[in-house]
């Protein structure tokens, strides 16, 4: 019995999250919703990506200079790209994965994104013991502004490179996350909801990701 009932209840949160974001999405922003509802099939994103406007690239893209991965191969990883889709191997010196790791522990995270959760990771442990609610997720917000590395990193002049030739346009940044990812003992739809389960992302009709694990 308690086995369907755990099933009723993810079901219901997710159908509740469902509805809740399909309102937001249409009153917020219309094309976003849009995007996110059509972008997941392949012919679609086709479709908008040849009638979508592309930037030529910019010349400056080509250079490595000042860049954190002056060493990279981005005809090979380009390639990797386009046949698998990921390509493994771009990673941060350790001195700035270090330095992040110090703005970490000593800037406030959210717990499960959540403005009025906010704590220091060496605080997750007592700050857990305090909610009867898993806190799956300890997410930091406006990184670039207060961190150096992080502002750079969004600049990189390879990383622009690799995107711009995965993309076959000049890449515009659009986001940049930082956050702890805790495990818990949570339910599968909490855990879908925070991404610690395996999902499709969907930023944009064309985009690309980069992740740098830092533990």
């Amino acid at each position: 019995m308690s086995k369907y009932y755990e099933y009723f209840q993810d079901y219901s949160a997710k159908l509740l999250d469902y509805c809740r974001d399909t309102y937001q999405g249409i009153k917020k922003n219309p094309k976003w919703f849009l995007m996110r509802k059509i972008g997941r099939f392949s012919a679609a994103r086709s479709l908008m990506s040849f009638f979508r406007t592309r930037p030529s690239q910019s010349s400056e893209l080509s250079t490595n200079a000042q860049s954190f991965f002056p060493d990279i191969n981005v005809d090979a990883i380009v390639e990797s790209l386009e046949k698998n889709a990921l390509f493994l191997g771009i990673n941060l010196p350790q001195s700035l994965v270090q330095e992040i790791l110090d703005f970490a522990m000593s800037t406030t995270c959210y717990g499960n994104r959540k403005p009025e959760l906010g704590f220091y990771y060496p605080e997750y442990e007592q700050v857990q013991a305090k909610h009867t609610q898993p806190i799956l997720v300890g997410a930091y917000y406006n990184t670039a502004a207060q961190c150096a590395v992080i502002k750079k990193l969004e600049s990189d002049p390879t990383l622009l490179a690799i995107t711009a030739k995965y993309l076959d346009t000049e890449p515009v940044h659009i986001g940049t996350s930082l956050w702890w990812s805790f495990p818990t003992s949570a339910r599968p739809a909490q855990q879908a909801k925070a991404a610690q389960r395996f999902h499709f992302d969907l930023d944009d009709y064309r985009f690309l990701k980069f992740f740098f694990y830092l533990t």
